[in-house]
């Protein structure tokens, strides 16, 4: 999954027509998931290595419910909570 995170963002970048390509978004945030996933797993990782995919994952996941569903949908909003939260455990995860 690594190889694959720089070609897409590559391609979400190359076009503007690429920007709103919602299954790029939702590939993207998969490959990100895979590597906070296995970074977690991994012994001797860095932290902040896990923050990095962890945030790059929810943050192209909000770009596709976005896309997808608008800002004001139902959807989006329930997925903004889920990320929130998603993030509130990382930062607890920090403190100690």
């Amino acid at each position: 999954m690594k190889p694959c995170i720089p070609i897409l963002e590559r391609y979400i970048t190359m076009r503007e027509e690429n920007r709103k390509d919602i299954w790029a978004y939702k590939y993207l945030s998969s490959c990100y998931a895979v590597m906070e996933a296995m970074l977690d797993k991994a012994h001797k990782t860095n932290e902040e290595d896990i923050i990095y995919y962890k945030n790059k994952k929810n943050q192209c996941l909000l770009t596709a419910a976005e896309l997808q569903y608008g800002i004001d949908s139902p959807e989006f909003k329930e997925l903004q909570k889920i990320v929130q939260q998603d993030e509130r455990t990382a930062e607890v995860i920090n403190i100690k």
